[in-house]
């Protein structure tokens, strides 16, 4: 089986880019002479993100004591670097729901990558990480590589598919073997092409083997690891390999968090969920 890195990630951004909007707020995120002014004269050029943002922000699944009424307050509050993260969040959700293809249910898909991002979220939260946003994004986009194999080379990812059961091994094992690399590679490489922080696009290529990561984004790597295989187990709908990747023992390890404290944040992941879903995916049934 053959299939080019580069070309396969320039086909999909043929298909699927962000708005130009979000790509002027990543390059304000990174720049350190922006200003709150910056960032809210960029957001609003766009009436329906800014509106979009302000209601996330409003919603119960932040449940901030008092109503944000402004990009600039929302700034205030969560700062430019999860603000980046939502507008983000908001945008390639929504963007990439155009990749759907006869392998498998977009909706489906999407839900487990919302799990993914809730808990991660929620993990960073409890590990006491800067910027819980960025894992959220993460976790939301963490199989993106997976989206645009299974959109440009279906009869390919189906074998794989096949090859994974058969074996009982990982996807990304036989993805590896038989093309050279991984969904995770192809995820980062989207990003890297999107333009987006160099940390969100290794802690994609490196989800499935987070100890393998820099370690400036290990723990990062580790959190959506964890946040993966946990959402492979309590949302058996969503997970269309039917096999729960097991949870790297050093990722505990790294990370400070032990499976009983992520038992004990899980009877709330489904009601955070459903919240979630109605903000980004208001047109769509992942729930």
């Amino acid at each position: 089986m053959h299939i080019d890195l580069p070309e396969l990630v320039e086909a999909t951004d043929n298909l699927v880019s962000l708005p130009e909007v979000v790509v002027r707020v990543n390059e304000l995120a990174d720049d350190p002479t922006s200003s709150i002014s910056d960032f809210e004269a960029v957001i609003q050029q766009d009436a329906g993100l800014c509106a979009h943002l302000l209601k996330i922000v409003n919603s119960p699944f932040y449940g901030f004591p008092s109503s944000i009424e402004t990009i600039s307050r929302a700034i205030t509050i969560i700062g430019t670097e999860d603000l980046r993260n939502l507008a983000l969040a908001t945008t390639a959700a929504n963007a990439l729901c155009r990749l759907d293809n006869p392998l498998i249910d977009i909706d489906t898909y999407w839900r487990h990558n919302l799990y993914c991002a809730i808990i991660a979220r929620e993990l960073a939260e409890l590990s006491a990480r800067r910027h819980p946003e960025r894992l959220f994004v993460a976790g939301l986009l963490h199989d993106i590589g997976s989206l645009a194999l299974y959109n440009s080379h279906p009869d390919v990812c189906r074998r794989i598919i096949e090859q994974s059961h058969a074996e009982n091994r990982p996807l990304h094992e036989i993805e590896q073997r038989e093309l050279g690399f991984t969904h995770g590679d192809v995820g980062a490489a989207l990003m890297e092409k999107w333009r987006l922080p160099d940390r969100l696009a290794g802690i994609i290529r490196y989800h499935n083997h987070p100890t393998r990561a820099p370690e400036a984004i290990r723990t990062d790597a580790c959190l959506i690891h964890i946040a993966n295989s946990t959402a492979n187990s309590i949302d058996r709908q969503s997970n269309h390999s039917q096999r729960i990747p097991p949870v790297d023992g050093e990722a505990w390890r790294i990370t400070d968090i032990s499976p009983e404290e992520l038992s004990a944040i899980l009877p709330s992941i489904h009601h955070k969920f459903m919240e979630m879903q109605g903000l980004l995916f208001p047109a769509r049934r992942v729930a």
